[in-house]
């Protein structure tokens, strides 16, 4: 289903779409490569330049530059996909590169009123990331499922070009969701769903939940077969209880894990009385218990162990 929805573009976004569609479906996009960025790093070459020109006692600085053929420090440039303000896809980081070729490629899950497919490029620094600039393409461009390519100016956000020549090569494909087999076909043969990457399990168990918490009384009753109410279950409360009662062993996967965070967030329910701590205080508790603690984190692409930043 394709729905549309007319908004005004402001007038620092010239280059934006007007009207605003409901995709439902995937979203192939290939980010190839971008040409002649600005150099964003011009405190750093500059810092580069007069050391370079310092007597002799730097020469040995100089040298170890000259080998790593160090020549001129510029941006270190990476693309992030951007649908509906939501970051969906990020390449990997350039370095020190004005022309970085990328060459990724993207299948995105759609579920997003979106005006235009938005490509931001930025430079990676070490105390953070400085925006480059943007491509947006028109979601009118691609609902007919045409595939999108070509060479695009990447605009600041006045809707100009942020440095001359500064371009950008994309290719974008939208497939709604009643067009792709994977949707469609269903179950196979008893040989489980088509498709996909794994074989089929038996024994396995989902929960699925609306949100992380749910405050009672909020959402509107869900009626199953026989005149059934369905029970929104709560995440973190049920996730804390599972913890607290792990005999033998607690895993957690996922993409970071904020150990301040805390599982029990409605003072208004009955919780138990370690229900107060946070989730590294309730894992070490646990540790201390003689349960096995494991933790896999996502090596997310965004994150620093350096000497004054760690953000892992």
């Amino acid at each position: 289903m394709i729905r549309a929805v007319m908004g005004l573009a402001s007038k620092s976004n010239r280059y934006l779409s007007a009207a605003r569609f409901l995709l439902h479906g995937t979203l192939d996009v290939m980010l190839y490569e971008a040409v002649n960025l600005p150099n964003m790093d011009l405190f750093s070459e500059k810092l580069r330049q007069f050391v370079s020109n310092l007597p002799t006692k730097i020469q040995k600085v100089k040298a170890k530059a000259s080998e790593h053929n160090v020549k001129v420090i510029t941006s270190d440039p990476y693309a992030i996909v951007i649908l509906a303000g939501a970051r969906v896809a990020r390449t990997r980081v350039i370095n020190n590169n004005v022309n970085p070729k990328w060459n990724e490629h993207f299948v995105v899950p759609v579920a997003h009123f979106v005006y235009d497919v938005q490509i931001t490029l930025k430079d990676q620094d070490i105390l953070g990331s400085k925006i480059i600039g943007d491509v947006k393409i028109p979601i009118e461009q691609v609902l007919n499922g045409d595939t999108v390519e070509g060479w695009y100016d990447i605009l600041n956000t006045k809707g100009e070009i942020c440095h001359q020549g500064a371009k950008l090569h994309v290719s974008v494909h939208y497939l709604p969701v009643e067009k792709n087999s994977l949707y469609t076909t269903g179950l196979g043969d008893g040989n489980g769903v088509p498709c996909t990457y794994f074989p089929l399990r038996k024994g396995c168990k989902v929960s699925l939940y609306q949100d992380t918490h749910i405050y009672d009384n909020t959402l509107p009753e869900v009626y199953l077969d026989g005149d059934q109410v369905y029970r929104h279950k709560q995440c973190w409360e049920e996730m804390c209880t599972a913890i607290m009662e792990a005999c033998h062993l607690v895993y957690i996967a996922g993409w970071s894990v904020y150990d301040k965070v805390k599982l029990i967030r409605d003072r208004n329910r009955p919780f138990p009385e370690t229900g107060n701590l946070t989730l590294g205080e309730l894992l070490k508790k646990k540790a201390g218990e003689g349960v096995c603690v494991f933790l896999l984190i996502w090596n997310d692409k965004t994150s620093h162990d350096n000497t004054f930043l760690k953000t892992v």
